[in-house]
């Protein structure tokens, strides 16, 4: 195709002079048949798909064009592909600004004049909705793309239609075209182009649509994003209230993210924070290792701590509730189909006894050294308990790294210490199927092992180390 013929045919394209371009190139294709010419005639038909031509008639030229002699094929599919997400993107630009000013109308309920939405441009839709727009030769025609019946229509349910339907048959028509010539990658991405635009096009049709897609977006984020924090829960009896809790319905009440409230990390410096119950009829519930912080209007007072070892009459009052008078404490997420409370029950006695382990005695029961027989041989032996690190068959060199992981997570501030986290259960625990209630000695111990070996493990393998 002679390079005249070719300027000519792309200048008349961008002006919307569709019969002129595509007399060039018919033109060039009576002299001979060349690519150039047969993908123009087929993007000049793609370009006047809303005006009433056939992808049939697109997909024929592109056709003919990968059976020119010496063809690049994998040049012309990809032509194909960009000038067709242009015409999607572009369609779809006139098909929201066409619904918006319809809507405007039916509210007036007058007729209104159309806008022009001719020069709705595509880059304009790109960057609302983070399209990609592609550079080059196809990017620079988009402004050829006819507006056709976009112009026309004055129903905002029948653009949104016609636009769906229509960016439908453009990604049907190149998807199967380009699955055929074993472009999956593509054909995959024209697919999520067209998928993001029809529902751009529909939330322009029904506001609350989007609002609706956005929150259950937020929701689906928000268990991802919990299910991550609980695989890396090591607190056995935090586990056992989750999992009780997402059997109940109501895992989404709980949180594991950071605490953020000033007021609550002065109240709970002391502790360690393991996760939060949100909004529990406007309060918050900060369960830590030792007590619970109460966010909320309760007494004048914004915030309260609670001693586990002080909530020791906890029970469900008549509305439901989970109280224990003595201090007040009080909690009710507003559930009354499901038993709730026995989880968080069971919980608060769990740490209630860690604080309190039976191991140590009581007031009154100290005995004396004397009144004991005491075989000292037998008391060794049991003293001596297997390591972990035996007992899971971890080598000395994995040892090492596991002691390196912790030290470094020891090392490192608060935002950073999940990292190692994630490190350690992957390549330590998930490796040797440690049983979860060994997860915490077995991290303990081997800290202790690196530590107590640092110099001479650090000379034995120089080759391992922690970022």
């Amino acid at each position: 195709m002679s390079e005249f013929l070719y300027d000519k045919a792309i200048m008349a394209l961008k002006a919307q002079r569709y019969d002129e371009a595509q007399a060039s190139y018919e033109q060039a294709l009576q002299v001979g048949y060349s690519v150039e010419a047969w993908t123009g005639l087929g993007i000049c038909k793609l370009f006047q798909i809303a005006e009433g031509q056939t992808m049939e008639e697109v997909l024929f030229c592109f056709e003919k064009a990968r059976k020119v002699e010496g063809a690049d094929n994998r040049e012309i599919d990809l032509k194909l592909l960009q000038n067709g997400q242009v015409v999607i993107l572009q369609c779809a630009a006139y098909a929201i600004a066409s619904i918006n000013n319809a809507i405007e109308a039916e509210k007036k309920a007058a007729t209104a004049a159309l806008i022009s939405i001719a020069s709705i441009a595509v880059g304009g839709l790109s960057n609302s909705i983070g399209t990609k727009i592609f550079a080059g030769a196809a990017a620079a025609t988009a402004a050829g793309v006819a507006v056709g019946q976009f112009g026309k229509m004055t129903s905002s349910k029948e653009i949104a239609k016609f636009a769906t339907d229509l960016l439908e048959e453009i990604y049907n028509n190149v998807y199967g075209f380009l699955l055929e010539k074993d472009k999956m990658e593509e054909a995959v991405e024209l697919k999520d182009t067209t998928d993001r635009l029809c529902s751009e096009i529909l939330d322009a049709l029904d506001p609350n649509r989007k609002k609706a897609r956005e929150s259950q977006e937020l929701i689906e984020a928000q268990k991802v994003a919990q299910k991550e924090e609980m695989a890396n829960q090591t607190d056995e009896s935090v586990v056992s209230l989750a999992n009780s809790f997402q059997e109940l319905g109501v895992f989404q009440m709980i949180s594991f993210l950071e605490v953020t409230s000033d007021e609550v990390l002065q109240l709970i410096k002391n502790d360690n924070f393991l996760f939060c119950i949100k909004n529990a009829l406007n309060c918050d519930h900060y369960f830590c290792e030792k007590g619970v912080v109460k966010t909320g209007l309760m007494f004048g007072k914004q915030e309260i701590y609670y001693s586990y070892s002080e909530l020791s009459n906890l029970e469900k009052s008549w509305g439901g509730a989970l109280r224990d008078k003595p201090t007040g404490y009080k909690i009710d997420i507003n559930k009354a189909s499901v038993d709730w409370q026995s989880p968080i029950i069971d919980f608060i006695n769990s740490k209630r006894h860690e604080l309190s382990p039976a191991s140590k005695n009581m007031p009154g029961q100290e005995l004396a050294i004397e009144e004991v027989p005491i075989v000292e041989e037998a008391v060794s032996e049991l003293a001596v308990k297997t390591p972990l690190s035996d007992k899971y068959l971890i080598p000395e060199n994995i040892r090492y790294y596991g002691g390196l992981i912790q030290k470094r997570q020891s090392e490192v501030g608060f935002f950073k210490k999940d990292r190692y986290k994630k490190i350690f259960i992957k390549d330590i625990i998930k490796e040797y199927d440690v049983k979860f209630m060994d997860w915490g000695n077995l991290a303990k111990e081997l800290k202790e092992f690196e530590s107590a070996n640092s110099q001479s493990l650090a000379d034995k393998y120089s080759d391992i180390s922690v970022e």
